[in-house]
């Protein structure tokens, strides 16, 4: 039996345990008093055995490394992700913008505004910041939207364009006035040029020479020639409908509200008049395709609402 104990002793490095030299029958009390006079029996240290030794460090490294992914967890639990926490949505360091909206992100960009316009709406700039709060695109704009599939619309000295998530112009800013994007194109007014439309890259799709124009809505353009009347072009510049109305509105639901003669209706893609002539005013045009839907016009004084072929209703 000693001789196994004495093995294992040997491969871990350790001491034979006291208990295990003592002769049975005489149980290990090193700590009670001798009152029998009988002589003490004499403990030799044990010799030093081979291996690794047990000492006051033995085995705590295991620990110690065991440890340290947590420790360093719940320091950065406490002290650095509580705070950032508590300080969500605002940068860390001193900036020289506001939050526009409260930091309101779309496409991983916020719009901000210069410090000034604290104070003063006079000197006003616009710019945009990424989620870690860096000024990527400078405070340089006199107006500016979100981000809208990768674009955003800013205004500089009057003039409008288009610049991506890099702040570089798209669409450049040269132009008095952009409609949103309506089936592949954009109706810009240049500025020296008049009113035409663009594609997606800037390229000119129908030329600038109109003097008034509005976005295309089911294959069709409202434009205004030089004398003052209306008609509709299809993607080709083609007239479709010809210059005849003293205003006219985007198709919606296969109609398209016209004024003639001083009053208000609605024709069809082949220029049939669905709707008479006979309001004063038209405030919107929500006719579905299936004849479904209804328009707000107006009679005098009277605000009130029709079907597609003019009925009024309740």
């Amino acid at each position: 039996m000693e001789d196994k104990q004495k093995k294992i002793a040997d491969f871990f490095g350790m001491p034979i345990p006291q208990s295990a030299s003592l002769t049975i029958g005489q149980p290990d009390t090193p700590n009670t008093p001798n009152t029998h006079n009988t002589p003490k029996r004499t403990s030799r240290k044990p010799p030093r055995q081979k291996g690794i030794t047990t000492n006051a460090y033995s085995g705590s490294w295991i620990g110690i490394l065991l440890a340290t992914p947590f420790l360093l967890l719940s320091v950065y639990v406490i002290f650095i992700y509580n705070f950032h926490e508590e300080e969500e949505g605002m940068p860390m360091q001193e900036v020289d913008y506001l939050p526009v909206n409260n930091y309101v992100f779309s496409e991983g960009m916020a719009l901000v505004e210069s410090k000034e316009s604290k104070e003063s709406q006079e000197g006003k700039k616009y710019g945009y910041i990424n989620e870690d709060y860096h000024l990527v695109i400078p405070l340089t704009y006199d107006i500016a939207a979100p981000f809208q599939s990768g674009r955003a619309l800013v205004v500089k000295d009057g003039l409008m364009g288009y610049i991506n998530r890099k702040g570089i112009a798209e669409i450049p800013i040269i132009y008095s006035r952009i409609y949103g994007y309506s089936e592949r194109l954009y109706c810009v007014q240049h500025k020296n040029k008049g009113w035409g439309y663009i594609d997606w890259d800037n390229n000119i799709i129908i030329p600038f020479g109109y003097p008034k124009a509005l976005p295309f809505s089911e294959g069709l353009g409202a434009v205004e020639n030089t004398f003052g009347s209306w008609g509709f072009v299809n993607h080709q510049n083609q007239m479709q409908i010809p210059f005849q109305y003293e205003e006219a509105m985007p198709f919606h639901g296969g109609l398209a509200a016209v004024k003639k003669d001083g009053k208000w209706g609605f024709i069809t893609k082949s220029n049939r008049l669905a709707v008479p002539a006979i309001y004063d005013e038209i405030f919107d045009n929500n006719f579905l395709s299936n004849g479904g839907g209804k328009a707000k016009v107006r009679v005098k004084e009277n605000f009130f609402y029709i079907d597609s072929k003019g009925k009024r209703l309740p």
